[in-house]
């Protein structure tokens, strides 16, 4: 069986399925995974933000194409990568990105 992924690649969007005729063009490329090269699975043309993109503009980005992950350019390329959990934390406050105890309770008697 061979595995093939809708047109436009991997990434978010692109979900696998299977077909069982071998003529079909197979996206993933060949069998063994260390004949796979970077660039067969790449997109090529990701969505971005920018530098001075909003933290809610980000996170409608990614909430609306679903995405867990998005790069950041500023004026020189690539400047880094900003994840869900970056944007969650910045909307919900500081409180939300330290750990808490689960509140203690003492054991209920069922009758």
């Amino acid at each position: 069986m061979r595995t093939r992924r809708k047109p436009g690649g991997y990434g978010p969007g692109s979900a696998t399925f299977c077909c069982e005729d071998p003529h079909l063009p197979c996206s993933r490329g060949p069998e063994d995974p260390n004949d796979v090269r970077i660039y067969q699975l790449m997109t090529t043309r990701p969505t971005v933000v920018n530098t001075t993109t909003s933290i809610p503009d980000a996170a409608k980005v990614m909430t609306s194409k679903r995405f867990r992950h998005l790069p950041v350019m500023g004026d020189a390329g690539l400047v880094g990568i900003v994840d869900i959990t970056d944007v969650c934390r910045a909307l919900l406050g500081p409180d939300v990105s330290r750990p808490t105890d689960p509140p203690s309770r003492s054991p209920r008697r069922i009758s």
